[in-house]
């Protein structure tokens, strides 16, 4: 795809997380820089949008429009109920109730995509994409490799990978007949700027297998929380988001109905916080939607990226976030997905890298403990 064609995708869209690492089709510079992970090389403009669990995405609704209303005679309940899986209004909190309960991530891959490697809104296909063949992954089969993501905006959920063979036709039936496991409980978190140098932080994750798709498949929770209440983000910049009282915020912050900027209550905030926030930080000031992993990691999203950094959105902290994966043991050439379901708003976001699986052999150059990103 061209150039040009990408940056009119930019104007049309705002993307809004990718995995970066193998290199997506979707990355159509071959961008490698990690000013902003979220979105290298426009890679975050493929998505599907209207999606619901048991129904096809549509392309059209947003979380304003009630599910029940949309047509779909197919709808599922939610499956995924475990406050420990959960990523938004987790204790039932907001004064809309259970506003999530038809979103993609209550019931993880039951929701059915415009296209498995995701469309923009200027209607170009993530799977009829050219390969990056220069950039292909080789991974040995038995071993472990890994895969790399980041977010430009926070609609939390949860995400899996999964492989199709690069010579079948790209489908969610593809994509779902292979998930990768993961080979471990724990993710990475890799910083790539920061006000000092921070060392990569481990933390145990929160997957999910019951109610899944495929049935008993692992999924993963995103450790990014948002906001302790019901809107992602008032604007690309720090400006308050959620207040304890909604008579206090205006319509130059509000982005929606005031309700979904009323805090759920006022946290005990993280001694790093406060610090945090005076350095340009984002504003979560009234507390998040769970506990942070870690230092910067949460809020809208917005600030991982130091393309915005002016005096009036500084980027503080640049991250990633790590998964180590089983490499299944078959040999081929194939499309490695990662797809994130999400749980703040009915959408689907994907990314699809090209990979070689290949036997093992004494010939085969050592496995690194943590690819380089």
């Amino acid at each position: 795809m061209g150039l040009a064609i990408m940056a009119s995708m930019v104007v049309a869209a705002s993307g809004h997380g990718i995995m970066h690492q193998p290199m997506p089709r979707q990355n159509a510079a071959a961008d490698t820089s990690v000013d902003k992970p979220g979105c290298m090389g426009d890679a975050c403009l493929f998505f599907s949008q209207g999606c619901i669990p048991g129904c096809q995405c549509d392309g059209q609704h947003n979380r304003r429009d009630d599910p029940e209303t949309w047509g779909c005679s197919t709808m599922m309940e939610p499956t995924n109920n475990d406050t420990a899986a959960r990523t938004w209004n987790v204790a039932g909190k907001s004064m809309d109730g259970d506003w999530t309960k038809y979103h993609p991530w209550r019931a993880p891959g039951y929701s059915r995509l415009e296209d498995p490697c995701g469309v923009t809104e200027a209607g170009v296909r993530g799977s009829e994409l050219p390969v990056h063949k220069d950039k292909i992954e080789t991974w040995i089969a038995g071993s472990t490799a890994w895969a790399w993501w980041s977010l430009w905006a926070n609609h939390g959920g949860g995400y899996q990978y999964r492989l199709c063979p690069r010579n079948t036709e790209l489908t969610d039936a593809c994509f779902d007949a292979n998930p990768v496991s993961f080979a471990s409980g724990n993710y990475t978190i890799r910083y790539h700027s920061g006000p000092s140098e921070m060392p990569d932080v481990v933390h145990e994750a929160v997957d999910v297998s019951v109610g899944t798709k495929p049935s008993g498949s692992t999924w993963r929770r995103s450790p990014v929380p948002g906001c302790n209440c019901d809107q992602i983000a008032s604007s690309f910049d720090t400006k308050g988001t959620c207040a304890l009282r909604p008579e206090d915020m205006g319509e130059t912050v509000c982005r929606h109905h005031a309700e979904w900027c009323t805090a759920y209550e006022q946290q005990e905030m993280p001694s790093w916080y406060q610090r945090d926030r005076k350095m340009g930080g984002f504003n979560c000031d009234t507390g998040f939607q769970f506990p942070p992993p870690a230092q910067g990691v949460y809020g809208g999203g917005y600030l991982n990226d130091h393309t915005l950094d002016t005096e009036s959105s500084p980027s503080l902290w640049v991250w990633s976030i790590g998964d180590e994966l089983l490499v299944p043991n078959m040999q081929g050439d194939f499309v490695l997905q990662w797809r994130w379901d999400c749980e703040e708003s009915v959408q689907v976001w994907t990314s699809c890298a090209d990979i070689n699986i290949v036997a093992r052999s004494p010939t085969n150059l050592p496995i690194p403990e943590e690819s380089v990103v």
